[in-house]
C-alpha cells in the first residue's frame, strides 16, 4: 500500500499496477486532466508535476515507486 497527499488530501492505494505512470494515474484514475502528455518521454515538460520538493516528468516515472 502507498499513501500520499494530493492537493492536501490523503490518498491510499492498495492495488496499483506497477507499470502505471504518475501521468496515467492522475489522468485516468483520478480524472486530473490538467497534467498533459506531450512527448511521452519526459523531455518536453508538458507533464511536469511536483513530488515532495522536486519537479519531475509524470510520464517517465512509475506511480508505485514515487507516490
Amino acid at each position: 500500500m502507498i499513501q500520499f497527499l494530493l492537493n492536501d488530501e490523503l490518498r491510499s492505494e492498495d492495488n496499483l499496477d506497477p507499470n502505471t505512470t504518475v501521468l496515467k494515474y492522475l489522468r485516468e484514475q483520478l480524472g486530473k486532466t490538467g497534467t498533459k502528455e506531450g512527448c511521452a518521454s519526459g523531455d518536453c515538460g508538458a507533464c511536469t508535476v511536483v513530488l515532495g520538493s522536486y519537479t519531475t516528468a509524470a510520464c517517465a516515472i512509475k506511480a508505485s515507486t514515487h507516490a
